[in-house]
């Protein structure tokens, strides 16, 4: 099991086209971990609002009493978007507000600046800029 601590920062990442990053920093790619936490999917080839976490995401909102593998239409392994072996499941929200609205219960979320315009066009608009010396 990885280490994990209550309510960690998302720095939400918006460079690929088919989903956010879900990173520890604002970067592309694997640099510093990659997505760290997970994904959430953008409209495109596939439905928008899907998380996709990793087991240190899983685990944190355990800790806090909630319980992402026993919601409805969860399913195991990555989704339509991707990920490797270490993505535990998966399940549907529908948008991406509703998405990230069940994500800030459990983390505090900030938006990397290749993310907030993508952010704002898929109608989330409440999560605020990463501050530099926490996300760079």
């Amino acid at each position: 099991m990885e280490n994990f601590q209550l309510n960690p920062i998302i720095c939400i990442s918006g460079y690929p086209v088919s989903f956010w990053g879900l990173r520890l920093v604002c970067s592309e790619g694997l640099a510093d971990g990659g997505n760290h936490f997970g994904n959430v999917s953008k409209t495109g080839a596939g439905p928008q609002g899907v998380i996709a976490l990793k087991e240190v995401a899983i685990v944190n909102i355990a800790v806090q009493g909630g319980n992402f593998n026993g919601l409805m239409g969860y399913a195991a392994g990555p989704s339509w978007t991707g990920g490797g072996q270490d993505y535990l499941g998966h399940v549907p929200f529908k948008s991406a507000d509703s998405a990230f609205r069940y994500l800030e219960q459990y983390f505090r979320l900030c938006a990397c600046p290749d993310a907030l315009v993508s952010l704002m066009a898929h109608g989330v608009d409440f999560i605020p800029p990463c501050d530099e010396s926490k996300c760079t």
